[in-house]
């Protein structure tokens, strides 16, 4: 039950002035959008390649000056990466790569060379070997 209104302004948009209005004014929108990203994608700054590298990774570290663990930016690759890092917290050169425990949610240095270690926080048996905490799986 559409009122008088609206049946005229159908009438209008299906004749030839109004379907060219509506074209045009669709096509005004669709530049503007394709405009808009083209613009957003050659301009943006956190975009590109290089930009992410230069940002590094996110890491958790353990800093054994002040026996605390936070989060901190390094560089992607391993060999570029000469730990210990700075610390977040207390900005000594003292910190070494931590993980975050699953039972308590504190951060513990990771030992070398060791998979399976106990949270210096509650006790907890941390396992690195897999994502199920159990040995990985062979390759198929």
């Amino acid at each position: 039950m559409a009122s008088e209104g609206q049946n005229r302004f159908r009438e209008w948009i299906n004749e030839g002035a109004g379907r060219w209005v509506t074209i045009v004014v669709c096509l005004v929108v669709l530049a503007g959008a394709v405009a808009g990203s083209v613009h957003l994608l050659r301009t943006h700054k956190n975009r590109g390649v290089q930009s992410v590298k230069n940002a590094g990774r996110r890491v958790e570290v353990f800093c054994r000056s002040c026996r605390k663990g936070g989060t901190t930016r390094v560089a992607f690759y391993a060999d570029e990466v000469t730990w210990p890092v700075e610390c977040p917290l207390c900005k000594q050169q003292q910190a070494y790569p931590g993980i975050r425990c699953r039972n308590c949610g504190n951060i513990t240095e990771r030992p070398a060379n060791r998979d399976v270690f106990p949270c210096t926080h509650c006790g907890a048996v941390i396992d690195l070997r897999g994502p199920s905490g159990g040995p990985t799986p062979p390759k198929l």
